[in-house]
């Protein structure tokens, strides 16, 4: 947790929130960028289970005795996939779960990243599942660096020079079992010096299928190979695909009278 956050005052993340939804209405470099700045700063909800004895310290801060065991709750998606929930302020958490009386810790996004990527237990961490569903899976955190956003910034993309081939024909025979994607594109992107794969797809429903796709990419990409998505919908994506072709393109059905 950041050092300077007033632990008396109640979590709150307005500007987070706005930054959320805005965010999905409009997918925009500017919106992305204006979320991570946020996502930088927010700290979370976390609920938890206490087997502790604690004794108060400055009145409203509790110090956990040795001995104290912290067990974190986690969610279940429809997969049957285990997630740590991170709430954006009470009214979220409520949302889960109505229990007044409800132990919780307070987080920074690193944290739980951290968190996550130590337990194998989860299969990501997800922000707000109720309402605006940001959810993160594994392979996508361990390919997140720090985000420190502090102006925009130029990005090069082209073809990659070692073409991933193999994650590649894995995506390319995924694909036709994820009926909401329509195309994908493979391209590479560098952006202040660091490079990463990127793709973006054509689909309508991202926070199904990116989790899915990106479970891929650790099987077939080396130690410091990272891959992004985007969806072609936004205005990146545009963008990035002008003189490319996909990779993928859903085949179009042909009926018979």
């Amino acid at each position: 947790m950041r050092k300077d956050y007033d632990v008396n005052k109640p979590v709150v993340n307005p500007k987070l929130v706005a930054c959320m939804k805005q965010l999905k209405e409009q997918p925009t470099k500017k919106n992305e960028l204006a979320f991570f700045q946020e996502l930088e700063q927010a700290i979370f909800l976390v609920p938890v289970k206490l087997d502790a004895k604690t004794k108060e310290q400055d009145g409203n801060q509790a110090v956990l005795e040795k001995g104290s065991t912290i067990s974190f709750v986690g969610i279940t998606n429809a997969n049957n996939e285990y997630y740590l929930p991170y709430f954006t302020d009470w009214n979220e958490l409520g949302k889960w779960l109505k229990q007044k009386d409800q132990q919780t810790l307070m987080l920074s996004f690193e944290e739980g990243k951290e968190l996550v990527l130590k337990n194998e237990a989860y299969a990501g961490l997800v922000i707000n599942p109720y309402t605006e569903n940001f959810m993160y899976t594994r392979d996508m955190l361990s390919g997140a660096k720090k985000v420190v956003v502090e102006k925009e910034t130029s990005v090069q993309i082209g073809i990659p020079a070692k073409y991933p081939t193999k994650l590649v024909d894995a995506v390319k025979e995924l694909l036709p079992t994820l009926k909401s994607v329509s195309s994908a594109y493979l391209l590479y992107m560098v952006k202040e010096g660091e490079g990463s794969y990127l793709m973006i797809v054509d689909t309508t429903q991202k926070e199904v299928d990116f989790p899915t796709i990106g479970r891929l990419a650790p099987q077939y990409l080396d130690k410091g190979e990272f891959l992004d998505m985007v969806e072609l919908q936004s205005a990146f994506g545009q963008n990035a695909v002008k003189n490319y072709k996909p990779f993928y393109k859903k085949k179009k059905a042909w009926f018979r009278r």
